[in-house]
């Protein structure tokens, strides 16, 4: 009811407004339902405008007399809301969106890119799993992928780059930090611990789940390997943003899976050739960027293992 605007109503035909039935009415739709459960809670828990009735009646009985007034208190709020937001002129989605429409054009630029993967990075440094943040995240990520499935669907220019797929696929390439092309290194590190941290964490890094290197290595806590650990994912963000901006890369309108390999699910979420030679060259970037810090990591661990230091 409050996302929906009257256009032309009549004995011929109704008209409304239903542009925000999908993604774009997701943050409504989180409002609507927090306010309803907390409202609705509130009241409960206050017995207000509970109707007593003699014990003979059952307990269920009583719950749903119990559960009348505060919904058709809510149900009253959610009338005014509505004959307000349409004696003004518009909804509730509209009014909210006109609001923060500055902050989510924000959200969809290459510096917010930049801070929220240090951000993510810098949590997961010190042991925060980056789900923390998909509170803040997922909404801005799903409503723009949303926007742009429904653009795609109609023919139309996508509007947003930084979506789910963009974050999975293109940024955080073998999971946070990155670190598909770590794994690979380790592989053929010439210590044995290296070594097999690499063997085992590869094959996870290639579905993009880093928490076998992150916690094996370590990655998290580790000073040797903080710098790498934040560049690489900003690297490979402002590369695909800015090649997605201007047009080398297509932007991405689907999604697959958090599993799905980078390479695989770049194309698919975009349906372009050029995305996995994106990703490819990426990986070895990436590569470049961890080696240095690898060899000295590499060079400290084959000194203990020969011996040479007291561990």
């Amino acid at each position: 009811m409050l996302i929906v605007e009257p256009m032309s109503l009549g004995w011929d035909g109704k008209m409304a407004e239903l542009s925000y039935m999908d993604g774009k009415g997701l943050i409504p739709a989180m409002f609507i339902s927090i306010l309803t459960a907390d409202l609705y809670c509130y009241m409960r828990k206050r017995d207000f405008g509970k109707i007593s009735l003699p014990d003979t009646v059952p307990a269920s009985l009583s719950d749903v007399f119990a559960s009348i007034v505060p919904g058709a208190v809510l149900m009253v709020i959610y009338i005014a809301l509505y004959a307000i937001m349409n004696k003004a002129g518009t909804t509730l989605p509209k009014l909210i969106y006109n609001a923060i429409s500055p902050s989510l054009t924000a959200a969809d630029s290459v510096g917010f890119t930049i801070i929220i993967t240090l951000m993510v990075h810098i949590f997961w440094f010190f042991g925060i799993h980056d789900a923390a943040l998909s509170g803040v995240l997922a909404p801005i990520r799903d409503g723009n992928l949303s926007i742009n499935a429904a653009a795609h669907a109609a023919g139309q220019a996508l509007p947003s780059i930084f979506t789910t797929p963009f974050w999975v696929y293109f940024v955080v390439i073998g999971g946070c930090g990155s670190v598909l092309a770590l794994t690979a290194l380790l592989c053929f590190s010439k210590s044995k611990q290296l070594k097999t941290i690499g063997r085992l964490g590869i094959v996870p890094a290639f579905f993009n789940i880093s928490e076998p290197v992150i916690f094996g290595l370590p990655l998290m806590l580790n000073p040797v390997f903080f710098v790498p650990f934040l560049l690489t994912s900003v690297i490979n963000g402002t590369a695909a943003y800015l090649t997605m901006q201007v047009g080398l890369i297509g932007k991405s309108f689907a999604m697959l899976s958090w599993q799905m390999p980078s390479v695989i699910g770049a194309f698919f979420s975009t349906m372009d050739w050029k995305a996995p030679l994106l990703i490819l060259v990426l990986i070895v970037v990436d590569g470049l960027v961890y080696f240095p810090f690898f060899k000295i990591y590499e060079k400290n661990l084959v000194k203990l293992e020969s011996g040479e230091e007291d561990i």
